[in-house]
This record gives C-alpha cells, structure tokens and sequence, in this order.
C-alpha cells in the first residue's frame, strides 16, 4: 500500500492499494519515488540522527554506533530463541523445565528492553531504525498460552482474577510506558491495544502454569463417565469430551483431551478426574483415561 499525502493541506491523501497488480506497477513505484517525498524514509532518517546524537548510547559516533549493532544483535538472538520455543512446544509437551522458561522468557524481554537504552522496543511502527523483539516475545507467549489452555482445567476462578489483573496489567503497562513517545500517533493507540492482547494473554498463561505446574498439593481422584465426544477444527484439530458432574462439581464439563485419549474414552466409558489445589489456591482438575 502507498499512501500519498499532498503538501496542500486542502487536498485529501491518496492511497493506492495493491499497486503490484498494475500491469506496470515498477515504473509507477520508480515515478512516485522521484516525484513524491517518502515520509517513512524522512522519519527513518529522523530517528537515525537522533540516535547517533543521543550522547547516552556512547561519547562518540562510533560508540553509537557500536551501540546500533549491539541491539540489533540482541535482537536477532531473542527472536531466533523466541522461534525455536514455540517450535520446541511440539517436543515437550508435559514438561515443567519447559514451561518455567516460557514464563521466564517473556520477563528477559523486559530486561533487554529496559536496558537497551531506547534502542529495542517490544512492538515499533515498520522502516524504523529500532529494533524489535515481538516475535520472540510471542514465541513464549503462544506456547504458553497453548498448554494452560489445553492442558489445565480450571475448577474455580474465584482466586484466578486478581493474579490474572496484577500480571496482565504489569507487562501491559510496561508495554505502553516502554515508548511513551508514541502515545500521540496511531502507534500509540495500536500500542496500547497490542499491550492490552499480550498482557491478557501472558496472565492467563502465567496464572495457570503456575498455579498447576508446581503445585505439589495432595490429589482426590473422582470417576465420571464419557457422556458425548466432539470435534472441532478451529486453527488445528481439536478433541473433546464432555463428562457427568463429579465431586464439587455439578453440572456436566467439557475437556480438552489428546488424539489418543479421545479414541480410548467412548461414550459411556469411566475417566478420572485428578483434582488439586493449586499453587496459588486455585483448584484445578485433569482428566484421563
């Protein structure tokens, strides 16, 4: 997409989408160039300076510079790490090793950000000389947000939602306050929409995985019987199950089980149910075979 912005105030701006369909969509791109000012490369330019002025990232240019490439560095690396986790998340599926450094990994992009003097944000507008680290942010989150999901029943949120508030709310904050220069900008309002996504989904996952995953809380097993299965295909194939009312609770539940749990479960068949407190005393409950 092009936008065009005419220096007549009176004029309205022009935008061309998908030009690569013109039939000579090179020539159009190449005449646009040379007769039109590009703004993202003007506030390229801008930020670039800036930067290399900045007397905190180095006493001299080069030093700036090095600074530059440091973060850049920094940033392949976390993403590349980001990456392999969530491809990781095929390998381990019920590890608690795994799942502690999902939970970590997000926190270290905190880290990286808060001391990389300016240079690497989590999110940043495209053809910008900062660096960002979202994708491997998102590499842990994803991840964690599919096992805390799919592995955990919760039983009752009483004590999930303050937990949950106080760790979405943290790094969404931290999110908008990381860059507060773009509070006024379009950025600014897509920042804080994007800080309030990721906090949501980083608290759910961290609650959960937390609460379930080190919790070392005596079990009470229960029996239930299959009552219907069902299959849904939404980003990925999914099996559920739904199963009678058991201990505390009454009414009839629905859960998430493997492939392999689904075809060993027929309707009518007896499960148990594993019943827990929960770390941050948010009772919890798995199901198998």
């Amino acid at each position: 997409m092009i936008n065009i912005i005419p220096n007549d105030s009176s004029s309205s701006k022009i935008t061309i989408n998908n030009y690569i369909d013109y039939a000579s969509s090179g020539e159009l791109t190449k005449w646009l160039r040379e007769n039109f000012t590009d703004l993202d490369q003007v506030d390229y330019q801008t930020d670039l300076q800036s930067i290399l002025n900045d007397p905190c990232l180095g006493i001299t240019e080069t030093d700036r510079k090095s600074a530059i490439h440091k973060a850049r560095i920094t940033a392949i690396i976390y993403n590349v790490i980001g990456g392999i986790l969530l491809i990781l998340l095929f390998v381990f599926k019920k590890s608690v090793l795994f799942d502690a450094a999902l939970l970590i990994y997000p926190i270290i992009a905190v880290v990286i950000i808060l001391t990389s003097k300016g240079l690497i944000k989590l999110f940043a507008k495209p053809r910008t000389p900062y660096y960002t680290i979202w994708m491997g942010t998102f590499g842990a989150i994803i991840p964690m947000f599919i096992k805390s999901a799919a592995d955990y029943s919760i039983l009752e949120f009483n004590h999930f939602w303050l937990p949950f508030i106080i760790a979405a709310l943290a790094l969404g904050m931290f999110i908008k306050l990381s860059d507060p220069n773009n509070s006024a900008t379009t950025m600014g309002s897509s920042l804080i929409f994007a800080g309030l996504i990721t906090g949501c989904l980083y608290g759910f996952s961290f609650v959960t995985l937390t609460n379930c995953d080190f919790d070392r809380s005596a079990e009470k097993i229960y029996q239930a019987t299959v009552l219907s299965h069902s299959i849904t295909n939404s980003k990925g194939t999914h099996y559920h199950i739904s199963i009678s009312p058991w201990g505390p609770k009454s009414n009839i539940g629905n859960v998430d089980v493997s492939e392999s749990e689904y075809f060993q479960e027929p309707v009518g068949s007896t499960v148990n149910v594993h019943l827990k407190k929960g770390l941050l005393k948010i009772p919890w409950y798995t199901v198998t075979p």
